[in-house]
């Protein structure tokens, strides 16, 4: 099958701004990212707040003709680790069921925000078939998950495709960590993560992808590099392409595996 590049977006409004803000931040940030991906031919899985697509649903259909719509949450506030799981079963069920009517296609992924994910039988009461809720790395304050396996499992009955980190010191490369530590940085954990598995995935926001340094009450984690994360992105994904990854959604991916 050689390596596999999976490309994944949590797309969501961004709760660190204010009313319309929220998603016209994410917004913008989405329609710079969306452009690239056409360009550089690549195919990705967005995973998707109700919220958002209940907002914007002509672009979310537009997004599903090419790439794959999965699910993210009712709303990004909700945490379905600690919620009650027969109401976190409800919210995520009338979630997906707002996806499907937009789309016109079944829904079969789910990630979590802030990796925050229900018991794996809750999403296979729904119909979920995959999971990406899984970043086995330490990340202070939110959750502590090096020890977790990096490899593609089966939990109750749903696969877990973990997010993409370093073996052994578990270093992460998605989204902030993209940012902040650059292109030669991705590179090394890249090379580092291919020596021992044969796929790679990371995931970012479409709020990655705005200048936010003038923003206030925005700390560095937030606003580093954003005002040239794009042209970061592009060379990388250039650059993946040419190490002969085939990308693909997450979908596809399992599917074919």
């Amino acid at each position: 099958m050689g390596k596999t590049f999976m490309f994944t977006v949590d797309l969501e409004e961004f709760e660190r701004a204010q009313g319309e803000d929220r998603f016209r931040i994410s917004s913008q940030g989405l329609s710079k990212l969306y452009r690239l991906l056409s360009k550089l031919k690549v195919p990705a899985t967005f995973f998707t707040t109700a919220t958002y697509a209940q907002r914007f649903p002509e672009i979310i259909q537009s997004i599903s003709e090419h790439h794959e719509i999965a699910l993210h949450a009712l709303e990004h506030s909700d945490n379905y680790r600690t919620m009650e799981q027969g109401e976190a079963g409800r919210k995520l069920s009338r979630a997906k069921g707002i996806l499907e009517e937009i789309i016109g296609k079944e829904v079969v992924g789910f990630r979590a925000p802030q990796m925050q994910a229900p018991e794996m039988k809750v999403l296979k009461e729904i119909g979920i078939r995959y999971d990406s809720s899984l970043h086995p790395t330490y990340v202070p304050g939110r959750y502590s998950h090096h020890r977790e396996t990096m490899d593609i499992h089966d939990v109750d009955g749903v696969v877990r495709v973990p997010v993409s980190v370093t073996p052994r010191l578990r270093m992460a490369y998605s989204w902030f960590w993209f940012r902040v530590g650059g292109g030669w940085y991705s590179r090394m954990c890249t090379k580092a993560t291919e020596r021992k598995m044969d796929f790679v995935t990371i995931y970012f926001h479409p709020w990655d992808f705005v200048d936010l340094r003038k923003m206030d009450g925005l700390s560095y984690f937030y606003t580093r590099n954003t005002h040239r994360s794009l042209d970061m992105l592009e060379t990388y994904l250039e650059w993946v392409e040419g190490r002969g990854y085939r990308f693909t959604t997450m979908g596809d991916y399992l599917q074919i595996k």
